[in-house]
């Protein structure tokens, strides 16, 4: 994260850590990746590709996503290979005015994970635990 030389900030002070979720080979092939730590299950991420829609009320939620690119997904592709040069960065006074707005919305007892990606989670370790277990016979 580079903070922690000077700020002695780091991704666990902040909670913050960036995970891999899914890969696509050279040779075509796809793979949804998920993390769950048996020690620390406050550090599960999710399967696959997602995709963040606010719902009716104006609440984000997490989905799965297919892959195509959506309008509505508040997500966006900033780095590919490289930085993309469409992308049009807000200033940080932008985004914590955002953030601040955004966030007065968010019910404070509220599940922001999709019923659809509570079902990916769940086959994801179904498969994996098979996996697993086949493997260790």
């Amino acid at each position: 994260m580079g903070g922690g030389l000077l700020q002695k900030v780091n991704r666990d002070t902040m909670s913050f850590a960036t995970k891999l979720s899914f890969i696509h080979y050279a040779d075509g092939r796809e793979s949804k990746i998920m993390k769950k730590p048996a020690t620390e299950s406050g550090k599960k991420s999710f399967p696959g590709i997602l995709k963040v829609i606010k719902n009716e009320k104006g609440v984000p939620v997490i989905y799965p996503s297919d892959g195509k690119p959506a309008a509505d997904n508040l997500l966006q592709v900033v780095y590919d290979n490289g930085p993309l040069v469409h992308f049009k960065w807000e200033d940080f006074d932008t985004v914590r005015a955002r953030v601040a707005r955004e966030w007065a919305t968010v019910p404070k007892t509220f599940n922001p994970i999709s019923s659809e990606l509570e079902a990916e989670v769940a086959k994801w370790i179904k498969d994996f635990e098979a996996g697993w277990t086949a493997r260790n016979k």
